[in-house]
């Protein structure tokens, strides 16, 4: 059940808290941004590279993959057919 304070959103919300975290762990470059910018900027940098990497990855591509499977939904049925029964 959603609280008051997120209403429908929750779901959303809950998504894309944990796709940042993924990314913060995953595909962010602390040490890196850290010592090419400094420890304030390269933070900075690091929580934007994180943002970053969440909205294309888990927006863009994602929406991508949805239309190409609207697109053609037989090869759609065809590769979820093949990745459950092989």
């Amino acid at each position: 059940m959603a609280s008051a304070e997120t209403g429908p959103f929750a779901p959303l919300i809950g998504y894309a808290a944990s796709s940042l975290v993924t990314e913060f762990t995953h595909s962010t470059h602390w040490t890196k941004n850290i010592d090419a910018h400094g420890v304030v900027a390269g933070v900075g940098y690091s929580l934007a590279q994180g943002a970053w990497h969440t909205a294309k990855n888990d927006f863009v591509d994602e929406s991508a993959k949805v239309i190409d499977s609207i697109e053609d939904p037989v090869g759609t049925a065809k590769g979820m057919w093949h990745g459950v029964f092989g």
